[in-house]
C-alpha cells in the first residue's frame, strides 16, 4: 500500500488551481472536502435553474467548475478547451451583443494563450510559478463568472441564442 501513500502525496504536491489547493494555503485545508462538495452542490443548482440554455453552454460552465472543484493535474487542463469552444461561438454569434463578443473573444485569446503556454512555467521557482497560477487561476473565474452572466441573458441582443426556446 506504500504505493498509494506516495501518489497521494505527489498529487498534493503537484496539484495547482483548485479548491483544496487554495484552502490549504488559506490553512483551512479540513474544510476542503466540504468546499468541494458545495462547489458542485452550487453548480448543481445553475445547472438546473439554466436547463433550458445552450447545451455546451452548460457543459463549458460545468468543465470550468470540474477544474477548480478537486485536485488536478496538468493535464486536467484539457478540460478548458470546451469553455473556450463556447467562448469563440459566442464570439462569432451575432445574437451577442457587442461588448459580450468582445469579452468572448477576448477571453478565449487569453485561455488560448495560457493554454499554450510552455510547461516548464510550471516548473520554474517563485515568483514565476506562482504568477502563472495566479493568473490561470484569475483568467478561469473570469471565465466562469462570464459565462454564468451570458446565461443569465446579459450579454444577449434580445435572447440567448442557441437555448432550447429557440
Amino acid at each position: 500500500m506504500r504505493w498509494v501513500e506516495t501518489s497521494s502525496l505527489r498529487l498534493l504536491k503537484d496539484s495547482y488551481s483548485d479548491i483544496p489547493v487554495w484552502m490549504n494555503a488559506l490553512g483551512i485545508g479540513e474544510y476542503s472536502t466540504i468546499a468541494s462538495i458545495g462547489a458542485l452542490a452550487l453548480l448543481g443548482i445553475w445547472v438546473w435553474r439554466h436547463r433550458t440554455a445552450d447545451l455546451l453552454l452548460l457543459l463549458g460552465v460545468a468543465a470550468v467548475t470540474a477544474r477548480i472543484w478537486t485536485k488536478h493535474l496538468l493535464y486536467d487542463d484539457m478540460l478548458l478547451f470546451v469553455p473556450m469552444i463556447v467562448l469563440w461561438r459566442l464570439g462569432r454569434e451575432s445574437g451577442v451583443s457587442d461588448a459580450g463578443r468582445t469579452g468572448a473573444l477576448g477571453l478565449f485569446f487569453c485561455n488560448w494563450a495560457v493554454q499554450m503556454a510552455p510547461v516548464s512555467v510550471l516548473q520554474m521557482g517563485e515568483p514565476w510559478r506562482l504568477s502563472f497560477q495566479v493568473s490561470q487561476t484569475v483568467l478561469w473565474a473570469l471565465t466562469l463568472a462570464f459565462l454564468t452572466t451570458y446565461a443569465g441573458g446579459r450579454f444577449s441582443r434580445d435572447r440567448v441564442p442557441g437555448s432550447v426556446a429557440d
